[in-house]
């Protein structure tokens, strides 16, 4: 009798063994090979010219190196190199969206030809709005770009009610609001005065006079924090400012030289005020800038302003400036031998 029960028990036990092996098994082999990767592929067709946004997309989770920044350059101003950008930790508010769903809000000063203007269309026209369009175009991230008054434009970065500010100088009071990600032109200011006025020498002899400066701006802020003495006159933008020295309410006034001689050339101006171009009041660069921590985004101009050729480059700054201080390989090949060497 004790031989006939084990045998039951000892078959039943066996047959339990076999059903777990059975199906625990094949199981977790199953739930092994449906595990979802880390990073999923993108359920849009990505262009091969947009690799900068799947660039974007892989290293969202990475730790951003730190780079230079504008104010840790050795000039007065913040003059930097174009590949320089500032990289700082992401940012929770970031509200941009580089994916190619929205388009990127980019605000420009309305009056600042040859950087930024609209032209009579209503089109935003210069330097730094044809380098956004390539950058673009290039990386495949659409734009949207709205004009505005200097100091609305300011408040629009400060606010989030843009992503970019098309081009601005460096300055410490704007450092707390935006980061600086790629440059758009190295820049001087200098102080013009009218042509009835013999010389000016240099920024002692302004305080015999009424300056100008437009409200808001870095040449206004100048004027306050390094030449207190001077007469100080703020105006709303620059064409209200230069009708003033044309009537002569101003006879002095502080800007940006590149700009100013532009201006000046389109209204036939251009002999009635003076500057000393060997001395220059400061130097700068006018930059391209984010919302501060848009770390992200800073990347996309970053890489996508490393996209364009020194020859695409070139060509924008010919048609705005009327030259380039970059150098390319059809012009290094163009040179003789021998040009350009020292004895």
């Amino acid at each position: 009798m004790d031989i006939e029960i084990k045998k039951p028990t000892t078959i039943i036990g066996c047959l339990i063994l076999s059903v777990l092996i059975v199906f625990l098994v094949p199981c977790d082999s199953r739930s092994s090979q449906t595990a979802k990767p880390v990073f999923e592929t993108p359920s849009h067709t990505v262009n091969p010219k947009n690799r900068v946004k799947q660039e974007l997309r892989s290293t969202a989770e990475e730790k951003i190196r730190p780079a230079v920044s504008p104010k840790d350059e050795k000039s007065d101003a913040g003059v930097g190199k174009f590949h320089q950008a500032v990289e700082i930790a992401p940012s929770q508010h970031a509200t941009y969206d580089v994916t190619g769903e929205k388009p990127i809000k980019i605000v420009y000063p309305v009056v600042m030809p040859p950087y930024t203007f609209k032209n009579d269309t209503g089109r935003a026209q210069g330097l730094a709005v044809d380098l956004l369009r390539l950058w673009s175009k290039k990386t495949g991230i659409p734009i949207r770009f709205t004009s505005a008054p200097w100091n609305q434009g300011l408040e629009m970065m400060r606010d989030g009610k843009a992503d970019i500010h098309a081009s601005l100088y460096y300055t410490e009071e704007r450092d707390a609001y935006v980061d600086y990600a790629a440059v758009v032109a190295s820049s001087a200011g200098s102080i013009f005065y009218h042509k009835n006025i013999i010389d000016i020498g240099g920024s002692e002899d302004l305080r015999a006079y009424r300056v100008g400066a437009v409200r808001g701006g870095y040449h206004e802020q100048y004027v306050q924090e390094h030449l207190p003495k001077v007469p100080l006159v703020s105006y709303p933008e620059f064409p209200e400012m230069l009708m003033a020295a044309q009537k002569g309410d101003i006879r002095v006034f502080i800007e940006d030289v590149g700009a100013t001689i532009y201006r000046l050339k389109q209204r036939g101006l251009l002999h009635e005020f003076r500057y000393n171009p060997a001395h220059p009041l400061y130097r700068n660069n006018f930059w391209i800038a984010v919302r501060q921590g848009d770390t992200e985004l800073a990347q996309a101009l970053k890489h996508g302003m490393a996209l364009i050729s020194p020859e695409e480059r070139v060509a924008i700054e010919r048609k705005w400036l009327g030259t380039s201080a970059l150098k390319t390989q059809e012009r290094k090949s163009n040179l003789l031998p021998g040009i350009g060497k020292t004895h």
